[in-house]
């Protein structure tokens, strides 16, 4: 207790304040696994879902009618023919281009299958306000999350296609990070899936399911794990003051991934203050947009973080898709959320907040290493761009608490 209250005494309010609002509870017991590349994960998450003998449950923003999703189709088939409990929760919006009858053929196969389609998203149904203001058709499930047997759990930036394998010509090489839990926090994990199926289907499925009972106080390892969620059933945006908490809280150095850097307020002003104080800030981000006008407003805070002396990577091997902040080689958050106040405000996410300095120092590892592949940003790059660029990313920044 006294090497933990010295390394980590200083977030016990925010640990404290994440089991108040967010009923996150912290286990210590826990595996952690960083993936930050597609074929690793994607072989690694089969391979758990062969060995599964009592439940998969799946949760994604986007599965692709594709190779990749037809061979972890095949898997779950077969383990659904052999009595495993296999579920899946996919957004309306995320997976608007795979076929009802796809759908339909999984249930036929003993499959459950659910949509969240913006009719009920994180417990708030659509109303007329709602339609009206366009907030229902905003309000997505961007969690990535699977659950093998109530043990293993996976969450983080990849969802199911084959761009996420770097065979998308557009964005060629896709660099994200995903992370494999085993231990008590997969408890956490599992009720957050059997909420959104709550929200989707009305169904509860707590009372069905023993295995949470199975691995509490009984992991594998020694990594200290919160399991933070974000969404419009949230009575504060949580992710979001995790961000701030660690931010505020930082006394060396804040390593930041993200594909979309479009702060809000509170925590644009928490990094300039940082980077007042002293403490390094480093952000990267991605050369190639998916979102253009994001990615604009990208550019425009970028270039404010680098006048007030950010270092500022924009990643030029492929695309940058990984949403992970590592704060003073102690605590890491990993998970779906951008920074963006999308993520922050609308979408449902979840994120790993990590307290563990081995995992810290890895990920401060991963960035170093992803850091020879980027474009350093400087004051002279952003003045010689032209008035028109300029212009542009003005424009969109002004559309930021839309984004």
């Amino acid at each position: 207790m006294g090497n933990w209250e010295s390394e980590f005494g200083v977030y016990q309010g925010l640990i404290r304040c994440n089991r108040r609002m967010g009923d996150a509870v912290l286990t210590d017991d826990n595996e952690v696994q960083i993936y930050t590349d597609g074929r690793e994960l994607f072989h690694a998450l089969i391979a758990e879902m062969k060995k599964a003998r009592s439940s998969i449950y799946l949760q994604y923003y986007i599965i692709r009618e594709d190779p990749v999703w037809k061979r972890m189709e095949k898997v779950l088939r077969k383990k659904a023919g052999q009595g495993v409990e296999v579920r899946i929760l996919y957004d309306g919006l995320g997976c608007r281009n795979v076929c009802a009858g796809r759908w339909n053929m999984l249930r036929k196969k003993g499959i459950y299958v659910a949509k969240t389609d913006g009719n009920i998203c994180g417990g708030t149904r659509r109303s007329l306000g709602m339609m009206l203001s366009g907030r229902w058709a905003n309000c997505r499930n961007h969690r990535k999350i699977a659950v093998i047997d109530g043990k293993i759990g996976f969450l983080g930036g990849y969802n199911i296609g084959k761009e996420y394998l770097g065979y998308d010509r557009r964005f060629g090489y896709w660099r994200d990070t995903h992370i494999r839990i085993e231990g008590s926090a997969v408890i956490t994990l599992l009720l957050r899936f059997f909420r959104d199926w709550y929200y989707a289907t009305g169904q509860e499925l707590i009372l069905k399911n023993t295995n949470a009972q199975s691995i509490q106080n009984h992991g594998p390892g020694d990594k200290a794990v919160q399991i933070i969620s974000g969404g419009p059933d949230s009575l504060r945006p949580l992710i979001r003051d995790n961000y701030l908490y660690l931010i505020r809280h930082a006394r060396k150095e804040i390593l930041i991934q993200t594909p979309y850097f479009v702060p809000d307020r509170k925590i644009r002003e928490a990094l300039l203050q940082a980077l007042e104080s002293g403490i390094s800030v480093c952000i990267m981000y991605p050369c190639k947009p998916d979102h253009p006008i994001v990615y604009r407003a990208t550019s425009s805070y970028i270039e404010e973080m680098v006048k007030y002396g950010a270092v500022c990577y924009r990643y030029e091997k492929g695309f940058l898709h990984a949403k992970c902040m590592c704060v003073d080689k102690k605590v890491t958050c990993i998970g779906s959320a951008n920074m963006d106040m999308r993520s922050f405000h609308l979408n449902c996410e979840v994120n790993a907040l990590i307290f563990d300095s081995e995992t810290a120092e890895a990920c401060e590892r991963i960035f170093r290493a992803d850091s020879r592949q980027c474009t350093r940003m400087s004051e002279i790059m952003y003045r010689s761009r032209s008035v028109r660029a300029h212009l542009l990313e003005y424009v969109c920044r002004l559309f930021s608490p839309l984004l």
